[in-house]
C-alpha cells in the first residue's frame, strides 16, 4: 500500500462477479470467471478512489460475448493428467496408469472423432 497512514482510506464495495460452468452430476468439468475487487486501481488527477472502486460493481456482461465453449472437456478423474511422476533421491519413478485406463481412453477418443 502507498502513502502514509493519514491518506489512507477504507471502502466497502460490492464487487460485481460474472461466472460460467458446465457440469455432470454435480461435478465441474469448465468453468471461467470474471470481476471481483481490484487488486490494484490506478487513480488520475480529478479521480476519486471511491468512484473508481465503484466501478468494479457496476454490472457487466462482457465475459459472455465473446464465449466460446470448448468442443471436448478432460474427463474428471483425468483432470491431473494420465500419468505422475514421483520424485526420490534416486530420481524419478513414472508411475502410468492401468492398461484399462488406457485403453478406455482410447476408445473414448476413437468414437468421438468418428
Amino acid at each position: 500500500m502507498y502513502g502514509n497512514e493519514e491518506s489512507r482510506q477504507t471502502f466497502n464495495i460490492a464487487p460485481w462477479i460474472q461466472s460460467v460452468s458446465i457440469s455432470q452430476n454435480g461435478t465441474p468439468l469448465w468453468g471461467t470467471s470474471s470481476g471481483g475487487v481490484p487488486g490494484f486501481v490506478s487513480i488520475r488527477e480529478g479521480e476519486s478512489r471511491e468512484a473508481k472502486l465503484n466501478e468494479s460493481s457496476k454490472e457487466s456482461y462482457e465475459l459472455f460475448k465473446p464465449l466460446t465453449f470448448s468442443e471436448r472437456v478432460i474427463a474428471p478423474k483425468y483432470r491431473n493428467g494420465v500419468s505422475t511422476s514421483t520424485i526420490t533421491p534416486t530420481g524419478l519413478v513414472d508411475n502410468p496408469v492401468k492398461r484399462m485406463d488406457i485403453l478406455w481412453l482410447q476408445a473414448q477418443m476413437l468414437d468421438r472423432s468418428n
